[in-house]
């Protein structure tokens, strides 16, 4: 059974990671921007996932030590990176979660092509979710997927709210027919990169 948080987070990308949680079983899971910790405890609480979770500012980091306690994530592992400097130890992640940053630099590196670069040095992944509009990123991680000979399904979360913070969910799979993955490319990248309409 999937447990609500009580940190605020976008209700979006909880339903988006929820849904996933309840049809998979993820063993390796990549969060780029902790925040608060929401989306991590959502994902440590109803899975049995490792997950590495990068943020590099100092206040959120101290957020999400006192949100994921050890007494409150038993047995979990989890960890905290606090620079996009260092690419992820791990080379396949059943889930990537793209949950900060917009355009600029931070920690001296352009954040938006850490999310490039990052999957590229990945074996292997099999879900993207993305918060928010985020159409810079959008554009790099699609490079990525077509740069890894993948097909992708896209579905979309708008906020059960009716707010304005939507969710993009990406199932990604190798194809090696180039002829499938351009037309699959053509039929969703409008989809993935395209306001949602609220």
């Amino acid at each position: 059974m999937i447990k609500d948080t009580k940190i605020p987070a976008g209700n979006a990308t909880i339903e988006a990671i929820t849904t996933y949680l309840k049809e998979n079983d993820p063993r390796n899971v990549l969060e780029l921007g902790g925040g608060t910790g929401a989306l991590s405890k959502v994902i440590l609480e109803n899975s049995r996932a490792y997950l590495d979770v990068y943020e590099h500012q100092e206040l959120f980091q101290n957020l999400m030590k006192q949100n994921l306690l050890p007494e409150k994530i038993l047995g979990k592992d989890y960890m905290i990176t606090k620079s996009y400097r260092f690419p992820p130890l791990l080379r396949i992640y059943d889930l990537v979660i793209v949950d900060g940053g917009g355009r600029g630099q931070i920690d001296n590196c352009d954040y938006p092509e850490a999310i490039g670069v990052f999957l590229r040095s990945l074996d292997s992944f099999k879900t993207i979710i993305i918060e928010g509009q985020r159409r810079y990123q959008k554009r790099l991680i699609l490079e990525e997927i077509r740069r890894k000979k993948y097909i992708y399904k896209v579905t979309k979360y708008p906020d059960p709210l009716g707010g304005k913070k939507i969710a993009t969910r990406l199932d990604c799979q190798p194809c090696s027919n180039p002829i499938r993955r351009y037309f699959n490319d053509i039929i969703n990248r409008r989809k993935v990169v395209k306001k949602l309409k609220l």
